[in-house]
């Protein structure tokens, strides 16, 4: 297994911001997205923060940003890097996005 140097975040809180980071990780053919939640229960608990990176950026954002990230975490030519790759599908499933594509674990 390979480790990268996780880039230090960017925090992200307004619509424009979010925008300007969906092109940025839209050009990529892989990322990274972790989310932080209330708990551990897949069915009760929800999203409060979640991130995405590349290999250069790493941003963190609150979930109410999550619906402009959709487009990319629901593109099946995007792949996604995640550690916790089960949980992390749930819980944004939970909130409407849906993790398609070929799913990576690092």
């Amino acid at each position: 297994m390979e480790f990268v140097n996780t880039p230090e975040p960017i925090y992200v809180e307004t619509n424009k911001e979010a925008a300007k980071w969906k092109e940025v990780f839209a050009k990529e053919v892989s990322i990274g997205f972790d989310t932080e939640t209330t708990g551990l229960n897949i069915i009760k608990d929800r999203v409060k923060y979640f991130s995405i990176a590349n290999s250069d950026n790493r941003i963190c954002a609150p979930v109410r940003l999550l619906p402009v990230f959709k487009e990319i975490l629901e593109n099946d030519d995007i792949e996604k890097r995640m550690t916790n790759a089960k949980y992390d599908m749930h819980m944004a499933a939970n909130h409407n996005v849906y993790i398609n594509g070929r799913v990576g674990i690092w």
